[in-house]
């Protein structure tokens, strides 16, 4: 063999391997890129699952929410139930909710007693916060029936029902 054709033996070699790292770049980059979304499914399938998990667990906890207009459906229905302010007693003095009970979310462990358990049992505070403490204060002691009022008396105001001093 010459020289000459040696040398293109090698030439082609080289553009046949240098083509082959080429396409190997190639594939791991693609392999890279479906290792990173199946890394994004999997983290997307995580943060569903935990939401789920949250959800369920105020179903589990057997208490509902329940928005300011099915509230004043129910009050006006004259349905037996109780209408719980867990507000403290400075907020409830300014304004609450007419027919409402009063007892501050600190306190509601240590006054359970005051409430049955069998009767339908809406809870509100503000803003919403304090009565989902609340509700599940009240679920976890066996209350059935019980309502967390959505966005509080803030959203009662909000939505024109009337509140009392």
């Amino acid at each position: 063999m010459t020289n000459n054709k040696i040398s293109m033996k090698l030439k082609n070699k080289c553009r046949v391997s240098g083509k082959n790292h080429t396409e190997g770049n190639k594939l791991k980059r693609k392999i890279t890129w479906q290792l990173c979304f199946i890394l994004f499914l999997s983290i997307s399938l995580l943060i569903q699952c935990a939401k789920q998990e949250q959800s369920n667990v105020s179903s589990a906890s057997n208490f509902q929410n329940i928005t300011v207009q099915e509230v004043k459906k129910t009050l006006n229905a004259k349905s037996d139930i109780i209408l719980l302010d867990v507000r403290t007693p400075d907020e409830y003095a300014v304004e609450h909710i007419k027919g409402s009970t009063l007892i501050p979310v600190q306190e509601l462990a240590n006054r359970l007693k005051e409430l049955s358990p069998k009767k339908k049992i809406i809870v509100y505070c503000k803003a919403g916060s304090r009565s989902l403490s609340a509700s599940e204060i009240l679920a976890n002691n066996g209350f059935k029936h019980v309502l967390n009022m959505e966005g509080g008396i803030n959203a009662w105001k909000t939505a024109g029902f009337p509140t009392e001093q």
